[in-house]
């Protein structure tokens, strides 16, 4: 395996050598950029024009072996899957289940032609992650990933802190704090992290000087292809007890 590996790596860097990835489009066809979605299948499509000996799927670098790992192959008439997840189907294309955001990068197709002529092209991959959870932390029900409005008794110290988290999002999203009215609430902290997976988690805190005879609603809103275009979540609180609004 690594000698019939190390063979159409050579053969395949002396062709692109002279006639460079974007050249050989006309044997060796691929998409410029692909987008995939965390969880979700995807297809990487390989158009050969003439017949293969061997087609490999590598992701990595052109130049750099120690930098290429092989995910499958076609050798012999046969389609090996070398890594879980990774496969070759009978067009040539690589395909790829469950998608991990580990998974982007670049992605070559290598051909070697029975007439030993070698060919390749290139696909860069990129995974975004739908936001798993989008929520007020003040809210009761924390077991909810997605809760739409919450109310929150009203805390004897004032001012006071709500905070907004949206997680297990890529790529990024704005976030913005308003009134009920629609006025803009300056966060007086905004913290982004990258969680374990590869995907983003992201908190933006304000301070609310509360009333203590009325409610007050607030809303955290969230906007990016990660939440679908738009996430709105919302919070009342509560006038402290004892207080009657006449």
């Amino acid at each position: 395996m690594d000698r019939r590996y190390d063979l159409v790596f050579l053969l395949t860097l002396a062709a692109t050598v002279i006639c460079g990835h974007n050249g050989t489009a006309s044997v060796v066809g691929t998409a410029p950029n692909v987008q995939g979605w965390k969880g979700e299948d995807i297809r990487l499509p390989c158009d050969i024009q003439e017949e293969p000996l061997t087609v490999q799927w590598v992701k990595g670098s052109i130049s750099d072996q120690q930098q290429r790992t092989l995910k499958a192959e076609f050798f012999g008439g046969e389609l090996d899957s070398l890594e879980e997840r990774f496969d070759i189907d009978k067009n040539f294309s690589l395909v790829i289940t469950d998608l991990e955001v580990a998974d982007e990068g670049l992605y070559y197709c290598e051909v070697l032609l029975k007439n030993t002529q070698s060919f390749g092209n290139s696909t860069i991959m990129t995974i975004n992650s739908m936001a798993s959870r989008h929520t007020i932390e003040e809210c009761v029900d924390k077991s909810q990933s997605r809760q739409s409005r919450c109310t929150y008794q009203s805390p004897s110290n004032i001012p006071f802190s709500l905070t907004c988290v949206v997680s297990g999002f890529k790529p990024n999203i704005s976030m913005l704090w308003t009134e009920e009215s629609g006025k803009r609430l300056n966060s007086v902290v905004s913290q982004q992290n990258t969680l374990s997976d590869g995907t983003y988690e992201r908190f933006e805190t304000i301070t609310v000087s509360a009333e203590h005879e009325t409610e007050q609603t607030m809303m955290c809103m969230a906007t990016g292809d990660s939440v679908d275009g738009t996430s709105v979540v919302e919070i009342t609180v509560l006038p402290l007890p004892g207080f009657v609004k006449c």
